[in-house]
């Protein structure tokens, strides 16, 4: 028979592990921007449950199809894009097994707008010159 404590530990215990389980997936990072001579690659990353991921903006006149994501393993997913230096507004398109949806890049905190007020992603690639390009 076991005690009322031991019983409480037991279900604390399992709610710490629920909580682990579901609250600590590791956030996608930031875009990063890498340079080779003039070229710019900048690598984003999704992290979420999908069947395909793609990034959709000024750079492949919106056409989703042209940028799609890799998965690389579990819920993670990434897309190195070549640019060159400029702005960039952008949204992801992620498709589920019951449909497809727009979003803000939640790992980008910049953001721009389109003619009509929607908030969309930026992108800002500089010229290559600075450590903060």
């Amino acid at each position: 028979m076991t005690s009322k404590a031991t019983r409480t530990d037991r279900l604390l215990c399992c709610l710490l592990l629920l909580v682990l389980a579901t609250g600590c997936s590791t956030p996608a990072r930031q875009p990063v921007t890498t340079w080779e001579g003039t070229a710019a690659h900048v690598l984003l990353e999704y992290r979420g449950e999908a069947l395909a991921v793609y990034a959709s903006g000024d750079f492949n006149d919106w056409t989703p199809q042209r940028s799609p994501f890799q998965r690389m393993g579990g819920d993670r997913w990434e897309l190195t894009l070549n640019l060159a230096p400029g702005e960039y507004r952008y949204l992801l398109a992620v498709e589920t097994r019951d449909d497809w949806s727009l979003h803000l890049d939640p790992a980008n905190p910049l953001r721009g707008e389109d003619g009509g007020g929607r908030a969309l992603s930026l992108l800002r690639v500089g010229n290559g010159n600075s450590v903060d390009d």
